[in-house]
């Protein structure tokens, strides 16, 4: 079921050079999806995403890790 009232973040983070950049919230666009724009990635390599949801004090997070 999708959720419309939750509050997203994501973080990103470059490990190998221990870069790490302060969580950035995201909109919800209806439908139980959610959008944000990123700038500041023009280092290639290894990233991780961590993207948290909060619904009603319920949290959850998720990593994942992805090459620019």
């Amino acid at each position: 079921k999708p959720v419309n009232n939750a509050k997203v973040t994501v973080a990103l983070s470059m490990p190998a050079h221990k870069h790490s950049r302060k969580p950035i919230g995201l909109k919800s666009r209806g439908r139980g999806e959610y959008a944000t724009q990123v700038q500041g990635l023009q280092m290639s390599g290894g990233w991780n995403a961590v993207v948290e949801v909060n619904v009603d004090g319920d949290r959850v997070h998720q990593t994942f890790a992805f090459t620019r």
